[in-house]
């Protein structure tokens, strides 16, 4: 076969640039044009290509173009994502986040160094703010429970930081409430502590109702603290030492606590620097938790007014009627095959959900990881995959089920 002419070859199927004219042809372009061709990305395909070259990785981190992504994306509902505690080596925290368009749990990189503690001295709790998740360490010494600074981090840039302490130390049973909110328009965030001064560790009255507030504010980077508030009602005495987890609705940030014989709905109110505290006819443990703009629980309801072995009472959902301060029943079931994979003692299980979807976890009868999610259209559950883990790590050890959402231009 004749060869062909060079020069006609040449004409025909042009040689492919090489990488230095890729890149040349790339810096030439606009940054606005860069940022909107990059903006059409999946994030995790975003953070591949940031390796290509330098200038890619100078683009991505441009606040402009960290403002461009987060907007196109902020109306995509949340994900749940489950932060996995007491990794025996080393010892860490390690979290993953589900897919729901690839239906996967995909393993996330480990929290900064700062949480490298011995796992069986420290419990935490973790807040997801927009993009950053905010997190609480606290350890037992001798009996007594005392917390870290708080430590702030964006794990899609990797950025923290530790907060100032508050001045009021929290330790063994004092009124201890904890959230974390979000102010979107600012991009700031703020964390709220809420706890019974005591001048000794073991110092609890019943007759003692103050509640001592501070709020850290990342606009100014310093605590505040608020009016001392007296509580209505002297909590029990078996209050839970571990911080109690809060749920933001609609400006109020909700607590469910008790006195010795009854529930306690407790809120704060965010603009307005004020608690509100009810008491609740229902006598079973509550999880409360937030679904688009909906104060939620799941709730127990007898059949034929007594318990039968498991077919004995059924789990609902109900929804908190505003104006008549009333649970009302949702028609949403969590049913025998769900609820039988979870402990029903006081560990309970953690419950949150956004959009169409609602995802449940908790510590499990066989000591296996499981999470179940509810596809609200389609009136359905399922068990999606486990996620992977690590085969140093305890799997019933499972804490911080919440809702996050990718931002790059969160700062901490």
């Amino acid at each position: 076969m004749a060869e062909e002419d060079p020069d006609t070859m040449n004409r025909d199927n042009p040689e492919p640039a090489t990488e230095g004219e890729n890149i040349c042809l790339w810096t030439k372009l606009p940054r606005e044009l860069q940022h909107k061709v990059l903006s059409y990305l999946p994030l995790r395909n975003l953070f591949q290509v940031r390796c290509v070259c330098k200038d890619w990785r100078y683009v991505i981190h441009r606040r402009g173009f960290r403002s461009l992504y987060d907007g196109r994306y902020a109306s995509e509902c949340p994900s749940p994502a489950i932060c996995y505690a007491g990794s025996y080596y080393p010892s860490s925290l390690e979290w993953s986040i589900y897919d729901y368009v690839d239906k996967v749990w995909k393993k996330m990189r480990s929290f900064p160094p700062q949480t490298r503690v011995e796992h069986s001295l420290v419990d935490q709790s973790i807040y997801s703010v927009e993009g950053l998740l905010c997190l609480l360490l606290w350890k037992q010494e001798q009996n007594i429970r005392t917390h870290f600074p708080w430590l702030v981090w964006n794990p899609l840039t990797n950025k923290w930081k530790n907060l100032p302490t508050c001045k009021h130390k929290t330790v063994n049973r004092g009124t201890f409430f904890v959230h974390a909110y979000a102010d979107v328009s600012s991009k700031t965030y703020k964390i709220l502590m809420a706890h019974n001064p005591k001048q000794h560790p073991y110092q609890y009255m019943e007759s003692d109702t103050r509640l001592v507030t501070e709020i850290y504010d990342s606009a100014t980077g310093t605590w505040t603290e608020s009016p001392e508030y007296k509580l209505q009602l002297p909590l029990s005495s078996s209050f839970n030492q571990a911080p109690k987890r809060g749920m933001l609705c609609n400006g109020m940030v909700y607590f469910v606590t008790s006195t010795s014989n009854e529930n306690i709905l407790l809120s704060y109110d965010i603009k307005n620097d004020q608690w509100h505290e009810e008491t609740t006819d229902e006598e079973e443990r509550m999880e409360i938790f937030e679904w688009d703009g909906h104060v939620m629980t799941a709730l127990p309801l007898l059949v034929d007014d007594f318990f039968i072995e498991e077919n004995g009472y059924r789990i609902l959902l109900f929804e908190r009627n505003p104006d008549t301060k009333r649970w009302e029943d949702t028609g949403i079931e969590i049913p025998y095959k769900i609820r039988n994979k979870f402990f029903e003692d006081e560990e309970g299980v953690e419950i949150v959900a956004s959009g169409n979807h609602l995802a449940i976890t908790g510590y499990t009868r066989d000591g296996s990881f499981r999470i179940a999610v509810y596809k609200k259209a389609e009136k359905y559950w399922r068990f999606p995959p486990t996620a992977s883990f690590s085969d140093k790590m305890r799997q019933a050890r499972v804490e911080g089920l919440f809702q996050f959402k990718p931002r790059l231009d969160w700062i901490p």
